[in-house]
């Protein structure tokens, strides 16, 4: 069976089944049945309509049958090293056949950055929302003085802690 989502976070690859409304304990809550193809022989199980949406992201139907869209080595297991099927793209043409050569390569490259330009287009009509980019501004200069803070905090044990010098004392240089 083809796998049709990746989890997140451990990459375990599942075929999703269908949808079933939780019994007794689970009452009133929607389950996703999905099989993990990542045991032999393959497991069904089911989960929370709303953890399933969490953590686990659909493979598009062009990603590259080697890979499943990830664009490394998943039969070596090599994370530093493209996959040979899409040449590190994650998808292929869309017939679901693999690149043949560099035209056909390019149309799959140029099918990715039209998506990615859509996906940029709607970011920045959520940033021209009233209140957006204050907020993110906001945030940035938070984590930026958080960072500041940390690392004056850290030189400031490490001035007062003990050193080498004499009587214990921090050699700074001078």
């Amino acid at each position: 069976m083809k796998p049709t989502h990746v989890h997140n976070t451990h990459g375990t690859r599942t075929a999703r089944i269908g949808t079933a409304q939780g019994e007794g304990q689970l009452a009133g809550q929607t389950l996703v049945i999905y099989l993990d193809l990542s045991t032999e022989p393959p497991a069904t199980h089911y989960i929370e309509q709303a953890r399933w949406d969490a953590e686990w992201m659909e493979i598009p139907a062009d990603a590259c049958p080697v890979c499943h869209g990830t664009g490394t080595d998943q039969i070596k297991k090599r994370k530093d090293r493209p996959c040979g099927g899409c040449y590190g793209l994650g998808r292929v043409r869309l017939d679901c056949e693999t690149p043949k050569e560099m035209w056909e390569l390019a149309e799959v490259a140029g099918r990715i950055i039209a998506e990615l330009h859509r996906e940029v287009a709607g970011l920045q009509s959520q940033l021209a929302t009233p209140g957006v980019a204050e907020a993110i501004k906001a945030e940035w200069q938070r984590r930026q003085q958080a960072a500041s803070d940390a690392q004056a905090e850290q030189e400031r044990k490490w001035r007062e802690g003990r050193g080498h010098g004499p009587g214990g004392a921090r050699m700074t240089g001078d």
